[in-house]
């Protein structure tokens, strides 16, 4: 649950997509609720927002990068959203001022008998409006969902190096990294966390 609740930490990439793949789950399902029973429960994805938020800045943290580098993230998101929200309707058919043309239309014709009719009127739109974006809204949050590759959130490189703590090297550099190197190489003091260890 610490994943989903705390920016704190660091995790690797294959952690980073389980939880982007947990969490794009949620929101495809919180869509298919809210398209089918009320439009009221899409709400509910504003409590996903700190999960999100959290899993991104731990991810940014174990890229060496720092946390705030989430609000472009967060921006990146609206934006990519936005313009998705406008292309992927069309692609799928849907016409998105015919179907708000038509629900006005099923409003003001139950409102002139009845307000509540028309409140419920209302909602009957509102529901068949979200069935019929459906899937370009799911498709809409897997494209944002990866577009935090575009900023670094996938390694550019990945290396292997055989450490050979007591610096006799069976293998020629950079395929081996002698004890004597290695907190220059990762730029930490590891050699004194590894004698602390050693003397423990």
């Amino acid at each position: 649950m610490q994943l989903f609740l705390t920016p704190n930490g660091r995790i690797d990439q294959a952690t980073y997509w389980r939880a982007v793949l947990i969490l794009l789950g949620i929101s495809a399902a919180l869509s298919v609720v809210s398209a089918f029973v009320s439009p009221f429960l899409g709400m509910a994805g504003l409590l996903f927002i700190w999960p999100w938020i959290a899993v991104h800045v731990k991810r940014l943290h174990d890229s060496n990068k720092s946390g705030w580098l989430t609000i472009a993230i967060v921006v990146l998101a609206i934006v990519v959203s936005m313009i998705a929200g406008f292309i992927l309707p069309g692609l799928f058919g849907v016409d998105q001022a015919a179907l708000q043309a038509e629900m006005q239309r099923e409003i003001e014709s139950a409102a002139a008998s009845d307000p509540a009719l028309a409140m419920s009127a209302a909602m009957d739109a509102s529901k068949g409006i979200a069935q019929a974006t459906l899937l370009p809204s799911i498709l809409s949050t897997a494209v944002v969902t990866g577009a935090g590759r575009g900023i670094g959130l996938a390694p550019g490189t990945s290396q292997t190096h055989i450490i050979f703590y007591y610096g006799l090297l069976s293998l020629p550099p950079p395929l081996a990294i002698s004890g004597d190197e290695l907190d220059e190489h990762f730029q930490f003091p590891v050699r004194e966390a590894v004698e602390v260890v050693n003397a423990y």
